[in-house]
């Protein structure tokens, strides 16, 4: 089973078709890594279902693993596939490309905890040589980045300049660290070379493109809720934390990217605030399933953000257009049964 044989997930695909902004990408083309992750992969299908000519070169790992995740579309000829590792030079020769987008990243747990070295130079290596190719085309560069870079910061509400506060002696930085050295590498390529970047740092996010292998504690508690099986919290869940569902992620990107602005780095989230239990009780609700408080976990705790809260603001975003589209519970709802349609 696939995404696409869930009516719900395509017929929230085409709803966003709606959005006029979409227009302003027809006849662009977009070279991205992370192509078929959380977000980036929810933004292809976008594309996709579109009417628009959209030339889309997707840098993957695996061509195989691509074209079963976009199997409706592997005849599209929108569609592209550039089987590359980004930790080396990127050799690619095309007329033109407009957009560069790097969003591969390792983004769980399990990664930090088990492979911090790799997580720290896929980020870099891939920034860096996906800055390389926008350079020499003159293509607008965009990073997918994360609240995580903000660290331990005991500020209400998260802005864009604040300072990030982050333990680099900890095993568990070494994402942190990653995306902190690949924003300032966008803001010297901008100053040095006039590469035109913009950063987009995003909230926990979460949708149904998620990945089975993904531990990051929200998943797990929609697999288990699906799956008729206890929802177990590692913690008290008492953290304040911004999510945003990835429907209005993706769209967030698209307003960042065709932003003509000096600013080069923008939040995204919701603007509603949930505590990790709050949203484990609505899955726990809807899906039927118990749930219960285990403080502990097979990581040892290394794997896990210790940050107390994480609350984001978006009034630069907002101030370019953006609004989001989907209310929190609604979208946790929305994606368990997405989960439930395809399982």
């Amino acid at each position: 089973m696939t995404l696409y044989n869930s009516k719900t997930y395509v017929n929230e695909i085409k709803s966003l078709q709606k959005s006029t902004i979409l227009n302003d990408f027809n006849n662009k083309t977009i070279l991205l890594s992370g192509g078929t992750g959380l977000i980036l992969s929810y933004l292809v299908d976008i594309f996709l279902y579109s009417n628009l000519n959209v030339h889309l070169i997707l840098i993957v790992r695996n061509i195989e693993k691509a074209k079963e995740r976009f199997s409706k579309f592997i005849n599209d000829n929108r569609l592209e596939f550039l089987e590359a590792d980004l930790t080396t030079t990127i050799k690619i020769d095309i007329d033109n490309i407009d957009y560069v987008i790097s969003g591969a990243s390792k983004t769980d747990p399990f990664s930090y905890s088990h492979y911090p070295v790799e997580t720290i130079f896929d980020n870099i290596s891939g920034c860096r040589n996906l800055l390389n190719v926008a350079r020499k085309y003159n293509a607008k560069f965009l990073l997918l980045s994360s609240c995580e870079i903000y660290g331990i910061n005991e500020n209400d509400i998260l802005k864009e300049n604040d300072e990030s506060i982050i333990n680099i002696s900890e095993n568990r930085s070494c994402y942190n660290l990653a995306k902190m050295t690949s924003e300032n590498l966008c803001i010297n390529y901008n100053k040095e070379y006039g590469v035109n970047t913009k950063i987009i740092r995003f909230s926990r996010i979460f949708g149904s493109t998620i990945k089975l292998s993904d531990t990051k504690a929200l998943s797990q508690f929609m697999f288990n809720g699906i799956n008729k099986k206890d929802i177990v919290l590692k913690s008290s869940g008492e953290q304040k934390f911004s999510y945003q569902y990835v429907a209005d992620s993706a769209v967030a990107i698209l307003y960042v990217l065709n932003d003509e602005s000096e600013l080069i780095t923008f939040n995204s989230t919701n603007e509603e605030i949930y505590r990790l239990k709050d949203l484990a009780k609505i899955i726990s609700d809807y899906c039927g399933t118990k749930l219960i408080f285990e403080i502990k976990d097979e990581f040892g705790g290394s794997g896990y953000s210790k940050a107390k809260n994480s609350v984001l603001s978006i009034e630069r975003l907002k101030a370019i257009g953006f609004k989001n589209q989907f209310n929190i519970q609604d979208a946790l709802i929305n994606t368990c049964k997405i989960l439930s349609e395809i399982k």
